[in-house]
């Protein structure tokens, strides 16, 4: 076993070397290759070997079809180890989702964002409770997964998204990764109510990283909204958390979430306008940033 873990690491580090090495148009082309050796090693009986795979596998740019089933079922596998490796090897696909060949991009993406949300109820099922790094690394891989989205719809463009007034059809490639995130909606409105404040800022990091991506997409693109649920009826599970008094949270952790929420409804500008009343009692916050923004 420990000749494989050094296998699986030496994989890893070959990865960052490559990148580091070689022209663009070949980044990732050898280490893409040991995709087979590292789903083998992903599915080794021996724990330390499994880790070190998964670990290796969200770096290498692997062919999704092979890896995407591998984390996942490490996800529901309950060993709390490959569990938590596996949701971040999530983050790291998305992360790396430029390495990918051309057509993969956005369909890795989709990909990600769906096992994602899918690696949240996992968690969230679990008993005596749910993995807080769990739950944390799939909402991260759900925000670094908009990220990405944001930078791929401005590929190719003539000039960037926010400063075009002509719309266009997106490809069927591009409204597939938006339904993924229009899909996540719910999960991440569940997430808003999660015991543990470090999920809720997780939840509420990835909520405003898909707003900054929807504000230069949207003008640009005619397709689904990547927040449809949450303009039409969850924006309340937002604007709770301008008034969070869970007497357990740090007064810094629950000031992180006032001033999340109310920079959201900016990005959602006149479509906010349901959360009025809310946002005019921001206006009386003790935080001169959330007054601001509130304005």
């Amino acid at each position: 076993p420990g000749d494989l873990v050094a296998v699986a690491i030496l994989i890893a580090e070959m990865t960052e070397k490559e990148r580091a090495s070689e022209a663009p148009a070949k980044k990732g082309s050898f280490v893409r290759g040991l995709t087979d050796v590292v789903a083998r090693l992903a599915k080794a009986p021996d724990l330390k070997v499994r880790q070190a795979a998964l670990s290796a596998l969200g770096k290498i740019t692997p062919d999704p079809d092979i890896a995407m089933p591998i984390i996942e079922a490490q996800l529901k596998s309950g060993d709390l180890g490959p569990q938590r490796l596996a949701a971040y090897a999530l983050v790291d696909l998305a992360k790396n989702a430029e390495y990918q060949p051309g057509d993969e991009k956005l369909t890795l993406l989709t990909e990600v964002i769906n096992t994602a949300v899918r690696g949240l109820q996992v968690a969230a099922d679990q008993k005596p409770g749910a993995d807080e790094p769990t739950r944390g690394y799939c909402l991260e891989a759900i925000q670094q997964s908009a990220l990405v989205v944001a930078d791929k719809f401005s590929a190719g463009q003539k000039v960037p998204l926010e400063e075009t007034d002509v719309r266009k059809k997106m490809t069927k490639e591009q409204a597939a990764v938006l339904d993924a995130i229009k899909s996540a909606n719910p999960a991440l409105v569940q997430a808003l109510a999660d015991a543990k404040i470090h999920v809720r800022l997780a939840a509420l990091a990835a909520l405003e990283q898909i707003g900054l991506a929807r504000s230069k997409i949207m003008k640009a693109f005619e397709g689904p909204d990547p927040l449809a649920g949450i303009i039409e009826r969850d924006w309340r599970a937002i604007a709770r958390l301008l008034k969070e008094e869970n007497p357990n949270d740090r007064k810094e952790d629950k000031l992180r979430l006032r001033r999340g929420a109310i920079a959201f409804f900016e990005q959602l500008g006149a479509q906010a306008v349901s959360a009025e009343p809310e946002i005019a009692d921001a206006l009386r916050d003790e935080d001169r940033f959330v007054k601001w923004t509130a304005m």
